[in-house]
């Protein structure tokens, strides 16, 4: 017969220690209860076995307009505004079984028909041994209209500045008419080539804006696509230079903004000409190339032809043509460097840095 006693100390300790943990799952209890009742987010709670609402938060029925009697009792597929998230039973088993669902934008229809949008979010939990889910419903109407407008203010400005581009477009049009008009009324042909020059050049001004415009991306254009036109426009330009010339272009998927784009587009216009009107003489089989190329650090462009070559005495820094000064002049305003090749015909090679993002300075601590 065990006569062992519990003395009056340990029953003491033993109590305490009881009386500690209920205060502490009390204080526990009461904290939730507390978020639960002021939180600004709607709460349900449900039932995981059953999908019977357990629980609503006063936020939930002022959101709604439903009462508390309304929520209690019911399967969430029972209420009819959750028929977009939960419609049926067998719906609910899929919310059972991923233990966690988010939508980002789902409608309610309140207790006085007005539509809102939700952020809807539940997971699976365990209280006293027993799951439960708990459904967090945040009203993102006012959001949801915020970014509507922002959305309506940025193809508003994407419509404005696509007709800029337009309008600038119109307007170098305009001067590359005026310099026609002059050319068909001079007979020197010094005067003629310097007038087409000009006028190729506006040409390739005009045609980054015509892309720009055209494009879905009023602020890149295809590099590809835009030297493509310009080689096209330049060689229908010079015809009686470029007979069996044949021009081949390798860019792909390469887009540049304005401020890389022109100077690019004139350089490619200088040297396009320059091998059209010196490089290939009676050349039955003469090539023009412009290749280009990019890695994180720098665009690679290179402007080659299989001419004559260019006199080794000839270079940027010396000449005193427009022309080269002013790829030249190009090359050092994008921070570019240029090589010359002229081993069986004549062949630059440009890299131009990309941009630097500019980073928020951190300021100091005082």
């Amino acid at each position: 017969m065990d006569t062992t006693t519990t003395s009056p100390d340990t029953l003491d300790r033993d109590f305490k220690n009881w009386k500690k943990a209920q205060d502490l799952l009390l204080a526990s209890e009461t904290r939730y209860r507390r978020l639960f009742e002021t939180a600004q987010d709607g709460i349900l709670i449900l039932d995981a076995g059953t999908g019977q609402i357990v629980d609503a938060n006063p936020f939930l029925i002022d959101l709604l307009g439903f009462s508390h009697e309304q929520f209690l009792g019911k399967k969430i597929w029972e209420i009819g505004i959750f028929k977009d998230i939960v419609a049926n039973k067998d719906n609910f088993g899929e919310l059972q079984r991923k233990e966690y669902i988010r939508y980002e934008d789902l409608p309610l229809e309140t207790a006085d028909r007005r539509n809102i949008a939700v952020e809807f979010v539940s997971n699976v939990y365990l209280v006293d041994n027993k799951k439960v889910i708990q459904c967090n419903i945040r009203d993102i109407t006012e959001r949801k209209k915020m970014a509507e407008q922002i959305k309506a203010t940025l193809a508003e400005k994407e419509t404005l500045l696509k007709e800029v581009h337009h309008r600038v477009k119109n307007n170098l049009q305009i001067i590359t008419s005026l310099l026609n008009m002059q050319i068909r009324k001079t007979t020197d042909t010094k005067t003629i080539e310097a007038l087409k020059d000009s006028q190729n050049r506006v040409r390739s001004m005009a045609l980054v804006h015509e892309h720009l415009y055209k494009g879905k991306d009023s602020a890149h254009i295809d590099l590809g696509n835009y030297i493509h036109s310009l080689g096209t426009v330049i060689f229908s330009s010079y015809e009686e230079g470029n007979r069996g010339v044949r021009f081949d272009l390798d860019i792909h998927d390469i887009y540049v903004d304005t401020n890389t784009a022109i100077p690019l587009g004139l350089i490619s216009n200088e040297l396009i000409t320059n091998s059209l009107k010196y490089a290939f003489g009676e050349k039955k089989d003469g090539k023009l190339s412009i290749t280009a190329a990019e890695d994180p650090a720098a665009l690679t462009f290179v402007v080659a032809d299989n001419g004559i070559g260019m006199a080794p005495e000839i270079t940027l820094e010396n000449q005193t043509t427009l022309g080269l000064q002013l790829v030249s002049t190009l090359t050092n305003q994008l921070n570019g460097t240029v090589a010359i090749d002229r081993t069986g015909g004549t062949k630059f090679t440009f890299r131009f840095p990309k941009p630097v993002e500019q980073k928020p300075t951190e300021k100091a601590d005082p």
